[in-house]
C-alpha cells in the first residue's frame, strides 16, 4: 500500500514534463481560478490539480491498515473453502449437506458402516418421537439399524442443537418412567393433579389413601380413584357379576384390557399403558399393542388416534421445511 503510494507522488513529480502538451487555457476549472488568482502558473496550477486528483483515489489511503488487508483475504480464502467443502446427499430429505453432518457415531450400538442421515434429521427424528412421548423408542434411524439411544446420546443431540426444553421433558420423562417402574409408586387418578407418591398403607384401611397434593381419597390397591361404598373385595366381584349400574360405572370410567379384559382406570399421564393383572401394555386411546408401535413405529396407532394423527402432521412439517431447505 505505501510502495503503491509513492509511486503515484513520484508521477505528481514528473506531470509537468509527463503532461508537456496541456494548455490550463482548455480548462474549464483554471479558467475560472485564474480570475482570483492570476499568480499561479499553469505548471503549479497542474501540479496542484494532479496531487488533489490522485488524493481522492480510494487506493491512497496513507492510514491504511495492511492488517485489514490480510484479514480480508483470509475471510475470502474461508469463503472459498466452504463452497468447497466435501458434502453428501442425506438420504432422508435428499438435499446436500456439508461431510461432517455424517460424521458423529452416535452409538456404540450403531451396526452400519457409515452415516446416509444427516445430524438434522436425527435430531428431527429425536423430536418428534419425545414431544409424542415415546422414550422407549428412540432408534437410530439409519436404514437396517436398530440401534436404542440412551440418555447420553440423547442428551447430546439435544443440546448440540440448543434445546434446552425439550431436554428437560425428556429428562422429565425418563424419570416419570422409572418412578412407574416401582411397584410402591402411584399417580393421582384425579384429572388435573398429576401429583405421584410412594404408597404408605394406612393401618386403619390398608388400600385407602390420600392424594399428598389435592388431598382426595384413592385406591392403592387398584390404583384408582377410590370405590365409595365399596370395598376392594366388593369392587373385584364387579368383574364377576356385573349388574346393570356396575356396567354403566365401568363404561363410564374404566376400559378393558384387551389382552385379559380387566377394568382399568387411566391415571394422570400419558397413554402408554400397562395392566397391573397380565403386564399387556397399549395405548389407551387406540388400544393398539405398544410392542407394534416400539417396533414398527407411530404410524401403527389407528389412524383414529389422535398419536397418529401427530405423527402424520410431524412428517408433513418436516416435509414441508426440507423442501424449503431451511434445516436450522
Amino acid at each position: 500500500m505505501k510502495f503503491e503510494c509513492r509511486q503515484q507522488l513520484n508521477q505528481m513529480t514528473n506531470a509537468i514534463t509527463m503532461d508537456n502538451n496541456y494548455d490550463p487555457r482548455n480548462d474549464n476549472e483554471f479558467r475560472k481560478i485564474s480570475h482570483d488568482d492570476q499568480s499561479e502558473t499553469a505548471p503549479q496550477f497542474a501540479m496542484r490539480r494532479l496531487v488533489k486528483r490522485t488524493i481522492n483515489k480510494p487506493s491512497c489511503n496513507i492510514d491504511s491498515d495492511p492488517n485489514h488487508d490480510i484479514s480480508q483475504e483470509q475471510n475470502e480464502q474461508q469463503s472459498l473453502n466452504i463452497h468447497h467443502r466435501p458434502s453428501r446427499q442425506c438420504a432422508v430429505h435428499m438435499e446436500d449437506q456439508p461431510f461432517d453432518q455424517f460424521e458423529k457415531r452416535y452409538s456404540e450400538q450403531c451396526q452400519h458402516k457409515e452415516r446416509t442421515i444427516c445430524d438434522m434429521c436425527v435430531y428431527s427424528n429425536v423430536e418428534a418421537a419425545l414431544k409424542d412421548m415415546q422414550i422407549t423408542s428412540l432408534t437410530c434411524p439409519e436404514p437396517g439399524c436398530q440401534a436404542v439411544f440412551g440418555y447420553n446420546e440423547v442428551c447430546e443431540i439435544l443440546l448440540k442443537n440448543n434445546n434446552q426444553v425439550l431436554f428437560e421433558l425428556y429428562d422429565r420423562q425418563l424419570t416419570h418412567q422409572h418412578l412407574e417402574q416401582m411397584s410402591e409408586f402411584m399417580w393421582c387418578p384425579y384429572p388435573g393433579c398429576g401429583s405421584g407418591q410412594l404408597i404408605e398403607r394406612d393401618t386403619s384401611d390398608r388400600n385407602r389413601i390420600n392424594c399428598i397434593k389435592c388431598n382426595r381419597m384413592i385406591c392403592s390397591h387398584h390404583r384408582i380413584k377410590w370405590h365409595i361404598d365399596m370395598t376392594c373385595e366388593e369392587y373385584d366381584q364387579l368383574e364377576v357379576k356385573p349388574d346393570k349400574k356396575t356396567k354403566h360405572w365401568l363404561n363410564k370410567y374404566s376400559k378393558q384390557c384387551p389382552q385379559c379384559k380387566s377394568p382399568i382406570q387411566k391415571a394422570e399421564g400419558c397413554d402408554h399403558m400397562t395392566c397391573k393383572k397380565c403386564n399387556h401394555q397399549f395405548c389407551w386411546e387406540c388400544l393398539v399393542n405398544y410392542n407394534l408401535i416400539r417396533g414398527a413405529g407411530l404410524d401403527r396407532h389407528k389412524r383414529t388416534c389422535s398419536h397418529y394423527r401427530n405423527y402424520r402432521e410431524m412428517r408433513r412439517v418436516n416435509r414441508f421445511r426440507t423442501n424449503r431447505c431451511t434445516i436450522s
